[in-house]
């Protein structure tokens, strides 16, 4: 008997030499595609909220993807997924729901797990636009997978809102259907700045990464140091990856420790901040100020590095302790409501993340664009979608929101954020914190084997009593 692959061989010793090679291009091809095709076989979605059964199946399809358990993002992506829960939870749980045209519609939420792989973030925006044309698209996290995304998105005419991509070279690139609720990296900065400017701080030292998002929080970081009179000593650049040696970071730390500067910014990825912390401890770097990205504002990160960690600044994009006369909406409440209900859903008790915090206002943002819709077809036009965000003027738990023309929300601030007794405050901008104030300097009384950090008040209390003291004692 003759075997299949024999006799396939023998039918294409009779093609000619043009259809021969079509054939082996198609074969090829067919190849190439099934090689890619484990990519999107891997990737099966969740749903995390379903469809109520009170609405008889009449909802409003959301999805995005996420980065799941095991990955390199797993603690971020599970607040962003939370964030996400929440905000279908309430909606689906409030009489009205969205309504649109007098009907009412649920949320069904769906997320695909994309192990902060890009190639996977790629599968899953094209599987879900592919699958239902009419799903609405919240964004996955990080500038990097959400640009991934957007490369799909963009490509099949869908709107994408954000809240996890900072990065403000993604609002350069001319994009149509992108709206992002957070603050651009390049605005992180000021009110930090400004702080530390008016309690007497006037120099600074700053470590950053090269990756895009860092380098524009560096830009920006540059032109409010000189805004704000505070000489710039010296800029130390690192590649990502770097700080997970140890010798190279005990250089880059020695390297900025000795440009003796008030000020320490360290612009850097979660992943490198205890590694930052840890290393200007071993090199005895004692700045009168360490104002670290994103750590600070992590309730977790806080709790896990203990006295570490006091006296940290940092920007932030939201926190429970934003005044509730300002920050508040119709579905989440106050800030601290929000951060309430978000602890009573979940059993959590450590305060809540800024991360899950803008996940939830992205929901919400969409749900106010849809509910502003005259019929259900407004819903499912992206040009359409695209303008009825852009009129958006929402005052919201997280804060204000309202889209320029590139999709960034212009209105609102950044806050900076320390650390004081365990416990991270709400510093700035002045109209936004409660009765916290920025402790500055950071006094380092060194014993041997031991270093305290004591903040300003602690160390005017020491000295009044050193001075009862000595005068008791001199008498």
């Amino acid at each position: 008997m003759t075997n299949n692959n024999t006799l396939m061989m023998r039918r294409l010793g009779h093609l000619s030499g043009i259809t021969y090679w079509v054939f082996l291009a198609c074969i090829t091809a067919a190849g190439v595609l099934s090689f890619l095709r484990p990519a999107a076989a891997q990737l099966q979605p969740t749903t995390f909220v379903a469809c109520p059964t009170g609405n008889a199946g009449v909802c409003m399809k959301v999805g995005f993807s996420y980065p799941g358990q095991g990955s390199s993002l797993d603690k971020e992506g599970s607040h962003m997924l939370r964030g996400y829960i929440i905000w279908a939870r309430l909606v689906n749980a409030s009489p009205q729901q969205i309504t649109v045209q007098g009907t009412r519609y649920g949320v069904e939420l769906i997320g695909y797990d994309d192990r902060s792989n890009a190639t996977l973030t790629v599968a899953a925006y094209t599987e879900m636009i592919t699958s239902d044309p009419n799903i609405l698209l919240l964004g996955p996290y990080g500038s990097s997978l959400t640009s991934a995304a957007i490369q799909i998105t963009e490509a099949h005419n869908k709107v994408l809102l954000f809240a996890n991509a900072a990065d403000d070279s993604i609002f350069e690139r001319g994009y149509k259907f992108i709206f992002s609720v957070s603050t651009q990296a390049s605005e992180y900065t000021p009110s930090g700045v400004y702080t530390l400017a008016h309690h007497g701080a006037r120099s600074a030292v700053i470590l950053t990464s090269t990756a895009a998002y860092t380098t524009a929080i560096t830009n920006g970081a540059v032109t409010v140091l000189h805004a704000a009179g505070i000489e710039r000593r010296g800029i130390v650049k690192f590649n990502p990856g770097d700080l997970a040696n140890a010798t190279r970071a005990h250089d880059l730390i020695s390297a900025c420790r000795d440009h003796w500067a008030d000020v320490f910014f360290a612009f850097v990825f979660f992943e490198d901040a205890t590694a930052v912390i840890k290393t200007a401890e071993l090199v005895k770097f004692r700045p009168r100020a360490i104002y670290l990205t994103t750590a600070p504002a992590d309730p977790d990160w806080v709790h896990s590095m203990g006295p570490s960690a006091e006296w940290l600044m940092g920007p932030s994009q939201w926190q429970a302790d934003l005044p509730a006369n300002i920050y508040k909406d119709a579905l989440f409440g106050s800030a601290r409501q929000y951060a309430s209900k978000y602890q009573a859903m979940f059993n959590n008790t450590h305060d809540v993340s800024y991360i899950a915090a803008q996940s939830s206002a992205a929901g919400y943002a969409l749900q106010k664009a849809l509910e502003s819709a005259t019929t259900i077809e407004q819903t499912k036009n992206s040009t359409q979608l695209s303008a009825l965000l852009q009129k958006l003027n929402l005052q919201t738990f997280y804060g204000p929101i309202s889209f320029n023309h590139v999709g960034s929300n212009t209105e609102k601030p950044m806050l900076t954020v320390q650390v004081q007794d365990g416990q991270i405050r709400t510093i700035a901008p002045e109209d936004l914190r409660e009765e916290q104030t920025i402790s500055y300097p950071i006094i380092w009384t060194v014993s041997e084997g031991t270093t305290l950090l004591l903040g300003t008040t602690t160390t005017v209390a020491l000295c009044i009593l050193a001075t009862i003291f000595h005068v008791l004692f001199t008498c």
